[in-house]
């Protein structure tokens, strides 16, 4: 597999990733509690970042992108425990 091939694999990922992630935070701020999709979403994310080098400062910049344009600022509660699993994730 060549270099090229190779990132655009991990873009890809990164775009299936980052999708998964906020359809979880959605489904989770619409059905309010609803948190299995969202914990393993995140995770899943987060995880892929710290495999592909990013910082952990990086890595919550990311995140919190994905949240905040998911959210709108509208679910506290919904973002600041995806923060807390893209933490727990980065640090397993």
């Amino acid at each position: 597999m060549t270099e090229g091939q190779d990132t655009r694999d991990a873009a890809d990922a990164m775009g299936d990733a980052r999708m998964r992630f906020h359809r979880a935070l959605l489904q989770s701020h619409r059905l309010r509690g609803f948190f299995d999709e969202l914990d393993d979403a995140a995770s899943s994310f987060c995880l892929l970042l710290k495999q592909l080098g990013y910082s952990p400062e990086q890595t919550l910049i990311d995140a919190k992108k994905v949240i905040d344009d998911a959210l709108e600022g509208h679910d506290i509660p919904t973002a600041e425990r995806a923060v807390l699993m893209c933490i727990q994730q980065y640090y397993k």
